[in-house]
C-alpha cells in the first residue's frame, strides 16, 4: 500500500492466478480476478493492471473435466469480461467451448457410471444446446472480422467438440441440420485461413459418428492417412483417432466393419505406431456392434460369433498378448445378441450360463445385466424364473450394491409377466411391492410409464369377483401413483403418457367410480396444461360410458363439444386414431343404459365429420 515499487502489477496477478490453475483450484482464481476488478472499480489500482489473459485463465481453470459448475461459472466470468469491455479472444472461446464439451461429456459419464435415468444426471442450468455453441461461434466470428480476435485449429478442435457433445437435437433440429452446421463451420474455418490438424478431423469423425454416419466418418478418415503418409506429420493419426473410427462403425451396428478396424489397430499396435496397444474397451466395440446390427445376415450370426469373441478375449488376456480381459459390458453384450435374436428355448438358459460364469469370474452384474436376463426368460412366457431374477437382483441391491437398484421396466416386466401366464394374483402382488418401492425410494417420472403401461393392458372385466376387486384396486392405486409422481416432479413434460395409461385402466376394469375419477383426473390434467391427445378423450370417455352414470351425460356432452373446437393442429397430429376414436366411442354408447343416447351418437357424428374435414 505504501511502496509504489511493490505494488502488484496484471503480471503479479497472473502468476498467482496461474498457480492455483496448476492447483486446480478455480475458486481461488475467480477470486483474485474479482478481488482484482473491486480494486480497480475503488480507484484503488489503475485499470492497466487488468487484461483478457486474466479472465482466460481463470476461464481455462473453470473447463477442467472433473468441476461440475464449470460451464456455469466460465460463462458467468465471459458475462464480466465483456461487461468490463475487454474482448474475448481465442484463446477466450477455446476455453468456453472446451467447457461446454467436458459438461456434456460428464452428464453422459455420470448417467453411465450411477446408472441414472438421463433426465436425474444433467443439471438444466448447465446444458448448452447446439444452437448456443452456434451463437457463441458466430459472435466469434464477427470479432473476427472486426479484427478483435484470431481463431486457430484449436479454437475448430473446441467448437466441433462443443457441437458433437451438446445435448441431443431439438423438436426443430434434424440430421440434416446438424450436417449442415458442420459444413458451416469446415466453410468459415477455410475463411479465416486455418489449417486444419489430426485433432479438428477426429473432432469431425466425432461429429459424423454421433449423426450415425460412420461412412462420412471414415472418408475423413483415410484422407487423413492420406496427407499423413504424404509426409504431413500434423495428421499422424492418434490413438483418439482409431478408436474414434472404431466407435463410429460400433454405434452404427456395422459389427463386420467394426471388427475389421479392430483388427486394423492390433496390426498398428504390433508396428509400435499407437500411443497404447487395444484393451477391453476396445474389444467391446465389436460385441457392442453384434447387438445393434439391423443386417440380417449379421443378426442370423450374431450370438455365435459373440460367443466366440469373449473366448478370444479371454485368450488373447491369458496369454498377454492384450489387457483384454472381459467385463461386465462384454458379458452383457453377449447376452444380448441372445436375448435379441431369440432361439426358442436356447437363449434364456444360455443367458443364464453366461451370466453364472460372469459371477464365477468375480464380474459384478450391473442393472442391464440383469434386465436383459429377465427379457430372455419374458420371451420364453417363463415367468417364475424372472422373478428368480428379480428377487436376486434386489437382494444384492439391498446388499449394498447401489447400481442394482430395479428399473422401472424391469418391475413392468414382472408384472406383464404375470399376466401373460394369467397369474392375476401376482400381477397384482408385484403392483402392490411397487407401490411400496416407489413410496421409499427416489423414482424419476420417466421410470414410471413402463408399470403404467403394463396396467394400461390389463385384460377387461371377466366374470370373478376376484379379478374385478384387484383391477379395481390398480386402476385406483395407479392414479395416486401418478399423482404422488406429478407432486414430486411438477414440471415434468412427459406426463401425458402416464395419464392415458391410468385412464385407459379405469375405462377396462369397469371401477364403482371410474368414470368420475377418470373425468377428475382428466381435468386436473387439462389445468396443469399436460399435453392431451385424442386417447385421452377416448379413455376418459370410455371411463364414463361404462360407469352408466347419467350424472356423468352433461361431462360427455361437454368433452364431445370440446372435441368439436379443436384446430386443425390437434386433428392433424391426430390423424391416425380418429377412426377407431368414432368407433369405439359409439359402439360403447349404443351399448349403454343412456336415456340420451340418440343425442350423444349424433354429437359423436359431428367430432367425425370435422375430425375428418380438419385432417383432410
Amino acid at each position: 500500500k505504501d511502496d509504489p515499487m511493490l505494488r502488484p502489477t496484471a503480471q503479479t496477478y497472473m502468476t498467482v492466478i496461474s498457480a492455483w490453475r496448476k492447483a486446480q483450484q478455480p475458486q481461488r482464481c475467480e477470486d483474485y480476478v474479482r478481488t482484482l476488478a473491486h480494486r480497480v472499480e475503488r480507484g484503488e489500482l489503475p485499470r492497466s493492471v487488468m487484461d483478457s489473459h486474466l479472465f482466460n485463465n481463470t476461464i481455462a481453470a473453470w473447463t477442467h473435466p472433473l468441476v461440475e459448475t464449470g460451464l456455469q461459472r466460465s460463462m458467468d466470468l465471459l458475462e464480466l469480461m465483456q461487461a468490463w469491455n475487454f474482448h474475448p479472444d481465442a484463446a477466450t472461446y477455446n476455453a468456453i467451448f472446451f467447457a461446454i464439451g467436458n459438461n456434456q461429456a460428464r452428464t453422459k459419464r455420470v448417467q453411465k457410471d450411477q446408472k441414472l435415468p438421463r433426465q436425474q444426471a444433467i443439471d438444466a442450468s448447465s446444458q448448452v444446446s447446439a444452437h448456443d455453441v452456434d451463437g457463441l461461434f458466430q459472435q466469434m466470428v464477427r470479432q473476427w472480422r472486426a479484427g478483435l480476435c484470431r481463431p486457430d485449429a484449436r479454437t475448430f478442435n473446441a467448437v466441433l467438440m462443443a457441437t458433437t457433445n451438446t445435448e441431443e437435437k431439438t423438436d426443430n433440429d434434424d440430421d440434416d441440420t446438424m450436417q449442415q452446421r458442420i459444413e458451416n463451420l469446415f466453410d468459415t474455418m477455410q475463411e479465416m485461413g486455418v489449417t486444419p490438424d489430426v485433432k479438428v478431423g477426429t473432432s469431425l469423425m466425432a461429429a459424423w459418428s454421433r449423426l450415425g454416419q460412420p461412412d462420412k466418418a471414415e472418408d475423413v478418415y483415410q484422407e487423413m492417412m492420406n496427407t499423413y503418409q504424404q509426409g504431413n506429420m500434423n495428421f499422424q493419426p492418434s490413438h483418439s483417432t482409431h478408436v474414434t473410427r472404431l466407435m463410429a462403425w460400433s454405434r452404427a451396428g456395422d459389427a463386420e466393419m467394426t471388427a475389421r478396424v479392430l483388427d486394423d489397430i492390433i496390426v498398428l499396435a504390433g508396428k509400435n505406431d499407437l500411443d497404447r496397444p487395444p484393451q477391453t474397451r476396445e474389444f467391446n466395440a465389436v460385441l457392442q456392434a453384434w447387438t445393434k446390427t439391423n443386417i440380417p445376415e449379421q443378426q442370423r450370426l450374431a450370438a455365435t460369433r459373440c460367443d466366440q469373441f469373449l473366448q478370444d478375449m479371454k485368450l488373447l488376456a491369458a496369454q498377454g498378448r492384450f489387457r483384454c480381459q472381459p467385463d461386465v459390458y462384454s458379458y452383457t453384450a453377449v447376452m444380448t445378441t441372445h436375448s435379441r435374436f431369440f432361439t426358442k428355448h436356447y437363449s434364456a438358459r444360455r443367458c443364464q450360463e453366461i451370466f453364472i460364469e460372469m459371477r464365477q469370474h468375480g464380474i459384478v452384474a450391473d442393472s442391464k445385466t440383469y434386465s436383459i436376463l429377465m427379457d430372455a426368460w419374458k420371451q420364453e412366457n417363463n415367468p417364475e424364473q424372472m422373478e428368480d431374477v428379480f428377487q436376486y437382483q434386489v437382494q444384492h441391491w439391498m446388499q449394498g450394491e447401489a447400481a442394482l437398484k430395479p428399473s422401472g421396466k424391469m418391475w413392468a416386466d414382472r408384472m406383464a409377466g404375470w399376466f401373460n401366464s394369467s397369474n392375476i394374483n401376482m400381477a397384482v402382488r408385484t403392483f402392490s411391492h411397487y407401490l411400496v418401492f416407489h413410496g421409499k425410494n427416489k423414482v424419476h417420472p420417466k421410470e414410471l410409464l413402463p408399470v403404467l403401461h403394463v396396467i394400461a393392458k390389463m385384460p377387461p372385466l371377466v366374470e370373478q369377483e376376484i379379478l374385478a376387486k384387484h383391477n379395481r384396486y390398480v386402476a385406483k392405486e395407479a392414479e395416486q401413483l401418478l399423482r404422488h409422481t406429478v407432486r414430486l416432479h411438477p414440471n415434468a413434460k412427459f406426463y401425458s403418457g402416464y395419464l392415458n395409461a391410468v385412464l385407459k385402466a379405469y375405462a377396462n376394469t369397469m371401477h364403482p367410480k371410474g368414470g368420475e375419477n377418470a373425468y377428475a383426473l382428466f381435468m386436473d390434467a387439462q389445468n396443469t396444461n399436460i399435453h392431451l391427445n385424442l386417447n385421452s378423450y377416448l379413455y376418459v370417455l370410455n371411463a364414463m360410458i361404462e360407469s352408466s352414470d347419467e350424472r356423468a351425460v352433461p361431462h360427455i356432452q361437454g368433452l364431445l363439444e370440446a372435441l368439436l373446437g379443436q384446430p386443425k393442429q390437434f386433428w392433424d397430429h391426430n390423424a391416425d386414431r380418429y377412426d377407431n376414436f368414432a368407433h369405439e366411442v359409439s359402439a360403447r354408447l349404443r351399448a349403454s343404459s343412456f336415456h340420451a343416447i340418440d343425442e350423444l351418437l349424433v354429437q359423436c357424428d359431428k367430432v367425425k365429420s370435422v375430425a375428418l374435414s380438419q385432417a383432410a
